[in-house]
Formats: C-alpha cells, structure tokens, sequence
C-alpha cells in the first residue's frame, strides 16, 4: 500500500515539474494562456445562459436520434429485401434436397 502511494505521489509530482518545464516555453504559456481564456469564456456563457447550452446538446442529440431511425429503418428494409430474395434459393434447395433423397 505504501508503494502505491508513493508511486502516485511520485507520478503527480512528475507531472507538475514536467507541465512547469513546459511552460518555459513562450509558445507553450501562450497556448495555454489562450486554451485557458477559451475555457472560461465557455463556462461563464454558460452560466449566464444554460438553458441555450442545453437547447443545442438536445437538438444535436434529436438529429442524430432522427438520422438513427432512417438508418435503422433502411437496413430493416433491406433486411426484409434480401429475405424476399433468398426465399426462392431456399425453396430450390430443398427441393433439390428432396430429389436426392428419392
């Protein structure tokens, strides 16, 4: 138990030097300067409107639910399409079946 621990400890602590060794870089500060204003922007129109947020997330969910049921309802059709089809070679090959046998 205690190895995992310290095993933990010592990852985390690698990732906080290793993420400060990056941010010595100026393109690296400036990404993540502008990554991190991005995000905030995000969160704080959010906060002011969340039932836009929400509005959107459902119209993409109904989109892709509708775009689901014509999919759905295409491979059924061909489904039933390649059944019809093959009925026929069933019933010859049975029927070839039967001649065998005789």
């Amino acid at each position: 138990m205690k190895e995992e621990k310290r095993f933990v400890k010592g990852v985390l602590w690698g990732a906080l030097v290793g993420g400060l060794l990056a941010l010595l870089d100026e393109d690296t500060r400036k990404a993540v300067w502008s990554k991190t204003k991005d995000g905030y922007q995000g969160v704080q129109q959010f906060l002011k409107n969340p039932n836009e947020k929400i509005e959107k997330v459902m119209q993409v969910y109904n989109d892709y639910r509708e775009q689901f049921e014509i999919i759905k309802n295409d491979v059924e059709q061909m489904v039933n399409q390649l059944k019809e089809q093959t009925q026929p070679l069933k019933e010859v090959s049975a029927s070839n079946e039967e001649q065998k046998e005789e």
